[in-house]
């Protein structure tokens, strides 16, 4: 910090279900950050001790559609709204790791023309098509008029700072309906292995029941293996005929167990957990239209009519992209919902804000946050109250465009 700066920073931290608030001169490395000012201002400051250090960006700006409820304007000629964006994302590249990625929100008024500008800038990974809604309310009367269809998507422009190679996501699964081709147990006793076909004698609502309960001992058998190296195509042809179970492993060190012509795949693997119960679980595609986007009204405890976004839907983006203690950054923060997540995740977070109702509702959301009072949200599928940094550092930029934060 700029030892000469007459701005103190205030630091929230929680003790037990209280916070003590505290005026610091110095922002630590680990800091939590809330910044209150304008973004680009900010994030031209940020460079000069976060360069290369944020895992994560995750923004979601105004759509340019002339909604009037941000200090930014809304409702800008493309090329000015293009600009705008832009000159903070050429900021927000230096700060992003060599294997960061970023993901920007948007619907279809500035979609194709976003796209294209961030093709110049990042390295392309994925365009993922959200459900955000579904046809009822007053949207209905427009629809019926013939005047339009219903809107009930947005899109998730996702980019890696550099290539492929570098930027990789982890890898996830979501709730789906049972496979029941995992049906088959596997048993290990003193002569061997032995494999139990269940469906022979379960009903499904049993054969669900059961393997879910008990799952690491289950399989399928997976037998479309056409990419398969041609020693292990050999394998499986001596295994549908010996009916044995056997072990082959690979180049890179795995062990695949072979069974009547097909690999053996786990469903321990698979299960997706939620309010402490098991599920069938599917790999994460780019469409995710899995009620994601259920009622938030009342997470985080605070109201925020326009734009807020579900905690559901950040806990996917931050756990695709990032590991704990990873930093993520948000500089149209709204309502607090990424740092919010960020932190139950165990992520650290940097989040940027202009408006003054927000940053309130940002602050007041937090302290719960920090202090375990949050029962909202992800809250009950996540661990959050026990982090190890329950606090974060509130700065007001928006008057001291001089101040330096390290």
């Amino acid at each position: 910090m700029n030892p000469k700066s007459p701005v103190k920073y205030k630091k929230y931290i929680a003790e037990e279900s209280n916070i003590k608030i505290q005026n610091v001169d110095e922002i630590e490395e680990l800091d939590n950050l809330i910044i209150k000012g304008d973004n680009l201002l900010v994030l031209q400051q940020l460079v000069k001790q976060y360069a290369n250090k944020v895992k994560l960006i995750y923004i979601d700006p105004p759509y340019n559609t002339g909604n009037g409820s941000f200090l930014y304007k809304d409702k800008m000629p493309r090329c000015e709204w293009l600009k705008h964006i832009q000159e903070r994302l050429k900021l927000a590249k230096t700060l992003m790791t060599d294997d960061g990625f970023i993901f920007v929100q948007c619907d279809d008024n500035e979609q194709a023309y976003l796209k294209v500008m961030m093709d110049e800038l990042f390295h392309y990974k994925e365009t993922i098509v959200v459900k955000t809604s579904t046809p009822s309310g007053v949207n209905a009367i427009n629809v019926k008029r013939g005047e339009q269809l219903f809107k009930l998507k947005e899109y998730i422009l996702c980019y890696g700072k550099h290539s492929n190679d570098t930027c990789r996501f982890n890898p996830m699964f979501i709730k789906s309906k049972y496979n029941h081709n995992y049906c088959y147990e596997l048993i290990k006793d003193e002569h061997g292995y032995k494999i139990n076909n269940l469906k022979k004698i379960l009903n499904k609502e049993e054969l669900e029941q059961y393997c879910l309960t008990n799952p690491d001992n289950i399989y399928s058998i997976e037998t479309n293996n056409q990419k398969a190296s041609n020693k292990l195509k050999e394998k499986l042809v001596e295994s549908k005929y010996s009916n044995q179970l056997s072990e082959y492993v690979t180049k890179d060190g795995r062990t695949l167990l072979l069974y009547n012509g097909g690999v053996l795949t786990s469903l321990k693997e698979r299960i997706v957990q939620q309010n402490g119960k098991n599920y069938f679980g599917v790999l994460i595609g780019d469409l995710w239209d899995d009620e994601i986007f259920q009622s938030n009204i009342h997470e985080g405890g605070v109201s925020f009519k326009n734009g807020k976004k579900p905690e559901k839907l950040l806990e996917r983006i931050i756990q695709l992209a990032t590991n704990e203690n990873d930093l993520v950054l948000d500089f149209y923060l709204g309502s607090g919902t990424t740092i919010s997540v960020a932190h139950k995740l165990q992520r650290r977070f940097i989040g940027i804000e202009i408006m003054e109702n927000q940053i309130n509702l940002c602050l007041e959301r937090m302290q719960r946050v920090i202090s375990g009072l949050d029962n909202t949200g992800i809250s009950k599928n996540t661990n959050y109250k026990s982090s190890n940094n329950n606090s974060f550092v509130f700065i007001d930029y928006h008057n001291e465009v001089e101040t330096i934060l390290i």
